[in-house]
């Protein structure tokens, strides 16, 4: 499996949006590959060797990635992207990084990072060993949302506990009571450090700045009914000044 990593992405231009295109392509053989170096065509062994080797893993692959910026309706503020690749038998001969709009395209790096589908099933029994149980969502009985989530882990070491669910401000951790901090973890999700032995896990989410928002709300009702008040009796004493001036 092959992913093309791309660290702090940013693109200054006229477009909200952009959508550059990935493309990876199969190893080409080194005879044809120094044939079409040299300007000539490739020889009879070297056209039977590439034909030989023509397979699934050598076609190439476009991808697009999907770069917003913040006058954007969608705007996400994402700035790092893993990009699958797919899989294949064969290793890729080139990726290539294709823009699609006219602007200036920062990147402060690339890599290209493979892993072999075996160590991946030798790892996977392992890390399922160490997972979330007596996992309890605390779903509202009427909207079915949720902003609470706990369970217990296991740990035989110290680990990073992954969870699948998009990093964002809101959500808070503890660990057997404690705060914890969280962090991003494959790119996009949370992710926590965890030491040897069992722990009860409890994740919240708030939505930032909500309680300061309801404090704000609360002090402009007050101060809308306090203006309203005073406008009636000033109001009020209007009318009575203009009654009395009339008896004269």
């Amino acid at each position: 499996e092959t992913y093309l990593v791309v660290d702090a992405l940013s693109v200054d231009g006229v477009g909200k949006t952009f959508w550059p295109t990935i493309t990876s392509y199969g190893m080409i053989p080194a005879a044809e590959k120094d044939a079409k170096e040299e300007g000539r065509a490739p020889d009879a062994a070297a056209k039977e060797t590439a034909a030989s080797r023509v397979t699934d893993a050598n076609k190439k692959l476009d991808k697009q990635l999907v770069y917003i910026q913040p006058r954007g309706q969608n705007f996400s503020d994402w700035h790092n992207f893993a990009v699958n690749m797919g899989y294949d038998e064969a290793p890729r001969g080139a990726i290539t990084f294709t823009f699609d709009q006219a602007g200036t395209w920062r990147v402060k790096d690339f890599a290209v990072v493979c892993m072999t589908p075996q160590s991946l099933r030798e790892q996977v029994p392992r890390l399922l060993q160490t997972q979330l149980k007596q996992v309890d969502l605390h779903k509202n009985p009427i909207s079915f949302a949720t902003g609470k989530i706990t369970g217990e882990i296991a740990s035989p070491g110290e680990q990073i506990l992954t969870f699948n669910l998009p990093y964002a401000e809101g959500w808070k951790l503890k660990i057997d009571g404690k705060k914890t901090d969280l962090f991003h973890v494959n790119v996009m999700f949370m992710g926590a450090l965890l030491q040897e032995g069992a722990h009860q896990i409890e994740l919240t989410y708030m939505t930032p700045g909500l309680y300061p928002g309801m404090l704000i709300s609360i002090f402009a009702l007050v101060l809308m009914i306090l203006c309203r008040c005073l406008r009636m009796r000033t109001g009020a004493k209007d009318q009575r000044c203009a009654k009395n001036s009339g008896t004269f």
